[in-house]
């Protein structure tokens, strides 16, 4: 993922919902994005993805830091008709929010949504959740029934399977990851 990255944010408008640590703003920052803005509620993450593009000595005006809440900075999006080139939401299953409890379970159908109508045209939207309760069949319909509500036309819908070095053979997939791109 980090790697698709890399080879596909050149110029490009990207949003890191759920950054944690914030490896996939840093691969989106080496790929040369344009912009890359950064949502995580833990204070500690963004200091240590601001410490790290500082030792990589990155342009500082191509990075925002924003101390939010990711689904509710999503939502304000979609209401200011924000857009982005790629959307990455590394989703955890359950968090406290500003207002009340997310959880995956409850929530995905609605996230996907938001996220989706926040592409630009031509967007991609990278998607990954460890969720034991969430399949990969059953997100895969999420998308399809987003794709219906939202009359998208041109979504093409990719499952990226992990490598054995995550999961086991026989064993219940733990990483569920789609790249979804928005012709």
């Amino acid at each position: 993922q980090r790697n698709w990255i890399l080879n596909n944010v050149n110029n490009k408008n990207v949003l890191s919902l759920f950054s944690g640590l914030g490896l996939f703003s840093i691969g989106a920052v080496k790929g040369n994005a344009a912009i890359v803005t950064s949502i995580d509620l833990n204070k500690n993450n963004l200091n240590i993805l601001r410490e790290k593009l500082n030792e990589a000595q990155s342009p500082q005006d191509t990075h925002k830091f924003l101390l939010r809440d990711s689904f509710t900075y999503i939502e304000q999006c979609y209401t200011k008709n924000l857009k982005f080139d790629l959307i990455i939401c590394d989703a955890p299953t359950f968090y406290r929010r500003e207002k009340g409890i997310f959880k995956i379970e409850t929530e995905i159908q609605k996230l996907i949504e938001l996220c989706l109508s926040c592409l630009s045209p031509n967007g991609h939207f990278l998607f990954s959740t460890i969720s034991d309760d969430l399949y990969i069949d059953q997100i895969r319909d999420m998308f399809i029934q987003a794709q219906k509500k939202l009359n998208l036309q041109n979504l093409e819908i990719n499952s990226i399977l992990p490598s054995l070095d995550f999961e086991l053979p026989d064993e219940k997939v733990q990483l569920k990851s789609f790249l979804v791109h928005l012709k």
